[in-house]
């Protein structure tokens, strides 16, 4: 159990670092370093690191070491694909199951964060953002759809904290995402499938532009390889 333990603690550490981009994408990642930060055994660290790849979250380089993985123009564009076909129809599909005070309590709590966003951390903004999105998959009482979608609502954060740091443009773009979810929420009171469409896939195309931008001036000063 201990030797479990050990496994779990080094997997969350290094999957939390490198999904808030402490970890940058392409980072060299010492094991020396992780050791000594982390104080963990090498067996923990070797087996989460096995755990870690098996989720794409790092590469092993025979004779140059374990990297995390990059993000590029694909991996954002798969996601928000994903994003924009999967989560309109979910939010009206189970439409009914949707308890509308955990909603508006969302909605309160990141008009709050988007009012002082440069003080609040990155991780803070980007993880109520996901729980927005990811409470009408969780609440569709649909296993698989949860299972399809959680690696997927996963990679979107790490886009959305690369995006973040790279760009250090918060205060500006969590007003935008409060007042896109809000917009959200309008029609989902209302109802209304085709403005649930709407006003989803205007809000994910706005960020999906975005984070292409920034992936784009990321490969320009630092290169793709």
């Amino acid at each position: 159990m201990k030797d479990l333990n050990l496994k779990q603690q080094a997997y969350d550490y290094l999957k939390t670092k490198i999904l808030n981009c402490e970890i940058k994408p392409g980072e060299y990642i010492s094991e020396k370093d992780i050791l000594e930060s982390a104080e963990i055994g090498r067996t923990p660290f070797r087996e989460a690191i096995i755990m870690l790849q098996a989720e794409h979250l790092v590469e092993v380089r025979p004779r140059h070491g374990t990297f995390s993985t990059r993000l590029t123009r694909t991996d954002v564009i798969e996601v928000f694909s994903m994003r924009k076909m999967l989560e309109p129809v979910a939010v009206f599909t189970y439409l009914n199951r949707i308890d509308v005070s955990k909603l508006l309590e969302n909605d309160r709590l990141m008009e709050r964060l988007s009012k002082n966003a440069e003080e609040v951390p990155a991780s803070e903004l980007c993880k109520t953002d996901m729980a927005f999105h990811s409470f009408f998959i969780e609440n569709s009482g649909n296993s698989r759809l949860s299972r399809l979608l959680n690696p997927v609502f996963q990679d979107a954060y790490r886009i959305s904290m690369f995006n973040n740091w790279f760009t250090n443009t918060r205060g500006r773009t969590w007003k935008e995402t409060y007042d896109h979810h809000h917009l959200i929420l309008q029609a989902i009171f209302k109802e209304d499938k085709q403005e649930i469409v709407s006003t989803y896939n205007t809000h994910l195309n706005y960020y999906l532009a975005s984070a292409l931008a920034t992936i784009d001036l990321y490969e320009k000063e630092h290169g793709s390889d």
